[in-house]
């Protein structure tokens, strides 16, 4: 299906892709569009991805507003007790863009 059909969310498109386990994405401050996206990705084990890797498949996949500015790469995404992402815990010690 074309990719003007489709309405696909960051976070989910990102667990689509080979290589990510668990993927969060959330809106950051932006200086010039006042919101941007950032995108949280759990490698699976073995595989090696690169923050130019994921916003290439981002940039193939989503519409361009949807495409995260920047990606980090954290060992595992922080869960709340009914076992969801926790985007609050995510954004709390998440500072900027890029990979930490």
């Amino acid at each position: 299906m074309p990719r003007a059909n489709r309405l696909y969310i960051p976070g989910h498109v990102l667990c689509d892709m080979e290589g990510i386990s668990e993927a969060a994405a959330f809106g950051i401050p932006d200086e010039i569009l006042g919101q941007s996206i950032k995108a949280v990705v759990v490698v699976t084990p073995g595989a090696s991805l690169s923050e130019r890797d994921v916003l290439k498949y981002c940039t193939e996949n989503l519409e361009p507003f949807m495409v995260p500015k920047g990606v980090e790469f954290l060992a595992e995404l922080p869960k709340t007790p009914n076992g969801k992402i926790d985007k609050k815990r995510i954004k709390e010690r998440s500072s900027g863009v890029g990979p930490r």
